[in-house]
């Protein structure tokens, strides 16, 4: 319900989540950024089930329901917009030079 039909319905808006991002972070190791953002998104699934229990997510939902998928929309637009970033950063630094082992 949390990640369809509640967001869906719910009245959260780009102001709602802006204020909730965080500054640009250039990401150095992508793949250890994702799975520390993959951890902490794990880390509040009890969170989302004791929201569920509470009606958080039924309808348009409470505002702590809102705060909520507020609060995790503004983490996964911070995330993308970090390796964004910083693929954009990459891209503006020379290929190194490959060098083959055959001899000639």
């Amino acid at each position: 319900k949390f990640e369809s039909l509640f967001i869906d319905k719910a009245p959260i808006t780009a102001a709602d989540v802006r204020p909730l991002m965080t500054p640009v972070q250039p990401v150095t190791d992508e793949w250890t950024a994702y799975l520390d953002y993959l951890h902490h998104s794990n880390s509040l699934v009890e969170r989302v089930y004791q929201l569920d229990k509470q009606h958080a997510f039924d309808d348009t939902g409470t505002p702590e329901g809102k705060q909520f998928a507020a609060e995790r929309l503004a983490a996964g637009a911070s995330e993308l917009r970090d390796l964004i970033v910083s693929a954009w950063i990459e891209s503006a630094k020379p290929v190194p030079e490959r060098h083959s082992t055959e001899s000639h």
